[in-house]
């Protein structure tokens, strides 16, 4: 029943490879390597950031201060330190700590996320320095330093 089922499908024909001409192959383009390092960053960060978001939803204290930290960790503040601390309530040396605590997390999200690509540490690293090069080329944006 299984061969008759094969048959019909018409997959029990076999096409042998020296009859194929290899030079009436159309010739697929191969996609530019700058589209493909940008999506490969972007992909890779759009994941970091989703992780990184999910953890600090976790606790209210970390739901508030984020909606306004948020845009200070990733470079987008529409409001000044000054500003900020005011909103939560803080000084500006915690708000300049609290951003500096969530950049360090952030970036070793991000860390973790190549390392699940890659098979050693000294090779995640060099991952690390290809995706900075790739932020920096494609998006014209400093990538992620690595904490200190």
């Amino acid at each position: 029943r299984a061969r008759d089922l094969t048959q019909k499908r018409g997959c029990a024909q076999t096409v042998p490879l020296d009859s194929i001409e290899l030079s009436q192959m159309p010739v697929v383009a191969p996609s530019d390597e700058r589209d493909f390092d940008a999506e490969w960053a972007r992909a890779l960060l759009d994941e970091a950031l989703r992780r990184f978001q999910r953890e600090v939803q976790h606790s209210e204290e970390g739901r508030a201060s984020f909606a306004l930290l948020g845009d200070c960790v990733l470079g987008d503040a529409e409001l000044s330190y000054a500003e900020t601390a005011v909103q939560l309530g803080v000084t500006v040396p915690a708000v300049k700590s609290r951003v500096f605590r969530l950049r360090q997390r952030l970036y070793q999200i991000v860390r973790e996320e190549v390392l699940r690509t890659v098979a050693s540490e000294a090779e995640c690293d060099e991952e690390l320095r290809y995706l900075s090069a790739v932020l920096q080329k494609v998006y014209g944006v400093p990538a992620l330093p690595p904490p200190e």
